[in-house]
């Protein structure tokens, strides 16, 4: 790829800017010839910026009313702090984001505010920029203005636009970095620019290193062959400048110590936990589903995106453009195969962004198909998809606008509850909430244990409360809130669409602990689960499995799996010493018949 950017020769770019010329001053002529000439040209550059601005609006509007995904929290910690050790934000850091977002606050002051309002700037330049590649490369008006619009309408872009997280931001950041990188391509004297840019994109997200390296690459081999040492000094200057500027204060803050464990510890978990979600230790099929299906809305639309990305590229190609196909096409697949390897595929509708946006750029280019009624057709398809597009992510975009279910939980406990009396435990999945809300409260929250229990009177006159995504069996629920959106799970982590508040139920009966959750379908195990009498006489129950096999210890007896399909009668006494504990087997849930108790015959 970085040979066939570096063959360009300004002889060709001639070309193109000839032709360029050629089609102003034909716009020229017929501006002069027709009596609504100067008002149609007009209404043709007036209308990308009315839509730029559209979205603009839309996406000011429409901002989450609070956090929801986890990083989100991170980096509104690091607004407070920036401590990567802490995980504020999480290794390696976005200080160039996080920097830009603190200098925001100081004028809003909210940080959800100052994230979000980075993020919809950023949102608003990847157009500008996906629109200014298209136009570099001697496309026409429309046909660049059509690549923005695509990706504008695309449901992972819209929805992540106004969230206070690094991907939007990182997105643009790899489109302006392109573009610096092709005009030092062009001219070399340009490589300065190019290198405090690229420095700055890196600064939002190192992980986008691979996807520049071959356009950066091909900037250096040029400036090499023309000789401009110059330039290229100056160029590797600006870079190791930029990048000390976003960087020294990043690891001062942490600590260079603190700040090199940090890197360890999170090599460490990327090696020993990532690996089955992320290739190759992932099955190809669910990789491909979650980085190029979820990403559009439903398969039909993801399907029929693609192919119009496909077309658009070979007609940018017959139309003379290779080197933009080239450059979007090889950039764009360097970055998501790079990061399939390398990032965890739960999250990945965000993590492609940067493939989706040069996708976009090259789905435009059907407008440039030879042929007046297959380019209408194809104009129509375009116009089509965006159109689905926008209405499949819309209700998700509003959805937003209500608190999300963890957020109101965790507020509904501050409002109700006393900290000075109060013990509140929180699933792990709620770490980095929990923690936020509630200690900026005073309450000191503690993390679940699956396989304990949590009574009523565990804490002497005081309250015991539960914070998990779904009801423990038997507890006594005080607060739930559910996103039912099929849609929203697809876009994000799928973790965070529900959130409820409980406490045990007092009096001797059985407890569970927060292994177990209850469905409409059944009893539902993650890990190791606890069955407990709180008193009164023993009982009797069936464990039966309904999904996998799981392993139930008994006291007084070694081990034992009971098969799926199977049942097995045991027995609980009253306290500690006569509960039993259940195992799923690791990393899957295990559905269970619901557990009927009857007294001892």
């Amino acid at each position: 790829m970085a040979a066939r950017i570096a063959s360009a020769s300004p002889r060709r770019h001639a070309r193109v800017g000839r032709r360029a010329k050629k089609t102003e001053s034909e716009e020229v002529v017929t501006e002069e010839r027709s009596p609504n000439g100067r008002h149609d040209l007009r209404l043709e550059r007036l209308a990308p910026w009315v839509g730029w601005g559209a979205v603009g609006v839309v996406l000011a509007v429409l901002r989450p009313a609070s956090p929801f995904e986890w990083d989100e929290v991170l980096y509104q910690r690091a607004l407070d702090g920036y401590d990567v050790a802490r995980h504020s934000p999480h290794p390696p850091g976005a200080p160039a984001f996080v920097g830009a977002a603190g200098l925001l606050r100081l004028a809003v002051g909210d940080p959800q505010l100052a994230l979000q309002l980075v993020t919809v700037a950023c949102a608003l330049g990847a157009l500008l920029l996906v629109f200014a590649l298209a136009r570099t490369e001697g496309a026409e008006r429309t046909t660049a203005f059509a690549g923005a619009g695509v990706l504008a309408a695309m449901p992972a872009f819209l929805f992540y636009s106004n969230v206070g997280l690094s991907d939007v931001p990182a997105t643009a950041g790899l489109l302006a970095a392109m573009l610096a990188c092709l005009r030092a391509v062009d001219e070399p004297r340009r490589l300065p620019v190019a290198a405090g840019v690229a420095a700055l994109a890196l600064g939002v997200r190192p992980q986008l290193i691979p996807a520049l390296l071959p356009i950066g690459l091909a900037a250096v081999l040029v400036g090499v062959r023309r000789r401009a040492w110059k330039p290229l000094a100056v160029a590797l200057g600006v870079g190791v400048a930029v990048s000390a500027a976003i960087w020294l204060p990043a690891v001062l803050a942490t600590g260079p110590e603190r700040f090199r464990a940090a890197l360890a510890d999170h090599s460490r978990y990327w090696i020993e936990v990532e690996k089955k979600v992320r290739l190759p230790g992932a099955p190809l099929g669910k990789v491909m589903q979650h980085w190029l299906l979820d990403p559009l809305g439903s398969p039909p639309t993801a399907v029929a995106f693609w192919i119009l990305a496909a077309l658009g590229a070979v007609a940018w190609w017959r139309s003379g453009r290779r080197r933009l196909v080239v450059v979007a096409g090889g950039t764009a697949l360097v970055y998501v195969v790079s990061a399939a390897f390398a990032m965890n595929l739960n999250a990945s509708v965000r993590y492609v962004l940067p493939t989706l946006a040069l996708a976009a750029l090259l789905a435009g280019g059907v407008l440039a198909t030879r042929g007046r009624w297959v380019r209408a057709v194809l104009g129509v398809a375009l116009v089509t998809w965006a159109g689905v597009g926008l209405g499949w992510g819309w209700p998700v975009l509003a959805k937003r606008r209500e608190p999300a279910p963890v957020w109101s939980a965790l507020t509904w406990v501050t409002e109700h509850y006393d900290p000075r009396r109060t013990t509140v435990v929180f699933d792990g999945v709620f770490r980095p909430h929990a923690q936020y809300v509630l200690r900026r409260a005073g309450f000191n929250p503690e993390l679940v244990e699956g396989d304990r229990v949590y009574p009523a009177e565990l804490r002497p006159r005081g309250d015991v409360v539960l914070i998990t995504p779904w009801p423990i069996p038997g507890s006594e629920v005080l607060f739930e809130r559910v996103w039912p959106s099929a849609a929203l799970r697809q876009l994000t982590m799928g973790r965070y669409a529900r959130c409820t508040v409980q406490r045990a139920p007092s009096g001797p009966g059985p407890l569970f602990s927060p292994g177990f959750h209850s469905e409409e379908r059944g009893l539902v195990l993650w890990g190791p689960g606890r069955v407990q009498l709180g008193g009164g006489p023993a009982l009797s129950t069936q464990v039966c499995p309904l999904t996998f096999p799981v392993t139930l210890e008994k006291p007084g007896s070694p081990p034992t799996v009971v098969e799926r399909g199977s049942c097995r009668d045991v027995t609980l006494a009253p306290g500690a010493a006569g509960a039993i504990v259940l195992r799923a087997p690791a990393y899957l849930h295990a559905l269970l018949k619901p557990m009927l108790f009857r007294p001892v015959s």
